[in-house]
């Protein structure tokens, strides 16, 4: 039997940035010798990897987070005023940070890690390092 690896990332479109592709070459990689991979992603588009499980987490919009965050957006878009500078110092993140750690969280308390043999997490700047310290 394979073993397999749940791999946690917040994209695997290659197209968004030189981290996500360094992402999904260690996903192709892992999956070329031999593991069953699994990959729970944040990218918010269905994206697929030739012998891969890919399971796109889907983004919580009912949440108090979500709306503070478009709330922000929405006074920066039509007030041009930047609250982020003012929010982030006391908060330490985004809401809209908030919001997806959240939404990831809630997708990995579902897995079965029964079967799991290693629980790999990537991100292209430490998005992952507050689910899983």
């Amino acid at each position: 039997m394979l073993k397999q690896i749940l791999v946690v990332v917040d994209s695997i479109n290659v197209d968004d940035s030189s981290g996500s592709k360094a992402n999904v070459a260690l996903i192709k990689n892992l999956a070329a010798i031999g593991y069953r991979v699994k990959v729970l992603h944040y990218t918010q588009q269905n994206i697929h990897l030739k012998d891969v499980e890919c399971i796109a987490i889907q983004e919580k919009k009912f949440t108090l987070f979500y709306f503070l965050s478009r709330l922000q957006r929405v006074i920066q878009r039509y007030f041009k005023v930047n609250l982020a500078q003012y929010l982030e110092p006391v908060f330490g993140f985004s809401f809209t940070f908030f919001n997806d750690i959240r939404s990831i969280k809630a997708t990995l308390i579902k897995q079965d890690f029964s079967d799991v043999y290693l629980i790999i997490t990537l991100s292209k700047g430490g998005v992952l390092d507050l689910i899983m310290p």
